[in-house]
């Protein structure tokens, strides 16, 4: 049985277009004639019209997804931190958890950025470049954390509530900010810093 080819010829044609490679700047055009419609990256006739094509959104890999995320691929950074800025391992640990869950990517309402969710001010005063790179990240936050830490004499909490609302209203509060958000994250941070010690014990 002989069937009609001129739909079919159409339809090849453009799955060769779609599938095919084509330079950022090509465009390709429906034209329609006498004989019906045809496909060109050369638009001689009135009747042709842009071919648009539906942009795809790119979905990380579960893989990157959890490269990104996995506390284990940070355990080097978090280590060197420690030893420089001589603050506990699993402060950084308990932090990171509160403030990105992890993710190097994580940029907040606010714009802070990272792991250790630096603000820009804050990451150039302490020499961070580069926010989203976990080492410079987590260096610049223990610094800042370590800052805190001699500014309040070593008091954990005030530290905490400082590195959180910012140690100007904590030193003048003389006491952990009772907004919506400082009280929580303090807690929030105790409670990992609790965890992951006892995880260490084991």
């Amino acid at each position: 049985m002989k069937c009609g080819t001129g739909p079919l010829k159409q339809l090849l044609f453009l799955l060769l277009i779609v599938l095919q490679p084509l330079p950022c700047s090509a465009a390709m055009y429906v034209c329609r004639d006498a004989s019906g419609l045809s496909y060109t990256n050369l638009p001689l006739l009135a009747s042709c019209v842009p071919l648009q094509f539906k942009k795809q959104t790119v979905i990380p890999s579960a893989k990157e997804t959890y490269l990104w995320t996995d506390p284990a691929s940070y355990s080097s950074h978090i280590r060197r931190a420690s030893r420089r800025y001589r603050v506990d391992e699993n402060f950084i640990r308990a932090m990171i958890r509160v403030e990105s869950n992890f993710d190097r990517r994580a940029v907040s309402s606010k714009g802070a950025q990272g792991l250790m969710q630096l603000m820009p001010g804050t990451a150039k005063d302490l020499g961070v470049k580069n926010p989203f790179d976990p080492g410079e990240n987590i260096a610049g936050g223990t610094r800042y954390f370590r800052r805190q830490l001699d500014r309040f004499d070593g008091d954990v909490i005030l530290s905490l509530a400082a590195y959180n609302a910012g140690p100007n209203l904590v030193r003048r509060l003389g006491a952990v900010p009772q907004n919506r958000e400082t009280p929580a994250y303090v807690k929030k941070v105790m409670r990992y810093y609790r965890l992951y010690k006892a995880q260490d014990k084991k």
